[in-house]
């Protein structure tokens, strides 16, 4: 069987690709090799050679963040908060350097990595750099990441409490509320 995938011609002819090598708050290990992977089939160079201005971005220059099966909860009832934290104020750092002023045609974000509990960073950078604009967000995922931290049975993980934080829900941690809307809202409604 074979499919067959019209191309689509863009307007958008700038791509900022931004690589995030972590896992740090995922309930999978591993999701921190993922813009390896994508180096490593020349990504970057494929969209290149299509016709694309393409930038490449680093959101941790330091290094990949990994969790440990060893971590346990923070006081707040997640696990690797402050670590957690600091690579989301990577994250919408880069997104919103990458997006520039805003104007009315920035470049397309193809963030890099397999980890969901940085969404509200990236939208938090989109919103920043975009408002009064509307930022849109289309979410798939395993489970509905609506796990309030400290409640029976969590696993700790900010991964699974991404939608949490993305509508800042109550029982949203305190330390995720710099990735917000401009005026203090969740990303999404």
């Amino acid at each position: 069987t074979s499919v067959a995938c019209p191309i689509v011609k863009m307007a958008v002819r700038e791509i900022t690709v931004i690589n995030v090598p972590s896992d740090i708050g995922s309930m999978i290990k591993g999701k921190h090799l993922t813009p390896a992977a994508f180096q490593s089939l020349e990504f970057v160079n494929k969209l290149t050679e299509a016709g694309f201005k393409v930038e490449e971005r680093d959101a941790l220059p330091d290094g990949p963040r990994s969790w440990g099966f060893g971590a346990s909860c923070d006081p707040n009832g997640a696990r690797n908060e402050e670590e957690n934290v600091k690579v989301n104020r990577q994250v919408k750092e880069v997104v919103s350097g990458s997006v520039g002023s805003g104007g009315s045609n920035p470049p397309l974000q193809f963030i890099v990595g397999g980890e969901c509990n940085i969404v509200p960073a990236i939208m938090s950078g989109l919103w920043d750099k975009l408002s009064p604009k509307r930022v849109g967000l289309i979410y798939v995922d395993g489970d509905c990441d609506l796990t309030v931290p400290g409640e029976p049975g969590s696993s700790g993980n900010l991964a699974s409490m991404t939608f949490t934080h993305m509508a800042m829900l109550p029982g949203a941690l305190q330390s995720m509320q710099p990735f917000t809307r401009p005026d203090g809202r969740g990303v999404v409604d």
